[in-house]
């Protein structure tokens, strides 16, 4: 197999980023949430329409309430544990492999 060139190491490089942005977006999106802001809120300044905001807060909290919702005296029991927004990026950066110019840096 030919080396990679240039453009195919750019734009692998770059197709990473944008996953990984997209991740955190996420995660930022599901911490608004927990943090009390409407989904109309956090759609608008995430750029998302608010059913997506409340599908990835979902997706990710395992629930659409906010920490004060959940937490209060109406949460049922059993319920999956909501993670601060600080657990769930390192979460998510453990899932990730380190990315090429964390390779060289080390090196």
């Amino acid at each position: 197999m030919a080396d990679m060139t240039d453009w195919e190491k750019q734009l692998g490089c770059r197709a990473t980023s944008v996953e990984r942005a997209k991740e955190a977006l996420d995660t930022d999106i599901a911490a608004a949430r927990l943090d009390g802001h409407s989904f109309r809120e956090i759609g608008g300044w995430a750029g998302v329409n608010h059913e997506r905001a409340r599908t990835i807060a979902i997706r990710i909290n395992g629930d659409s309430r906010t920490r004060d919702e959940s937490e209060g005296p109406k949460a049922p029991l059993g319920e999956p544990r909501l993670v601060s927004a600080t657990e769930a990026l390192q979460r998510l950066r453990e899932a990730l492999p380190p990315t090429p110019s964390s390779e060289e840096s080390s090196e």
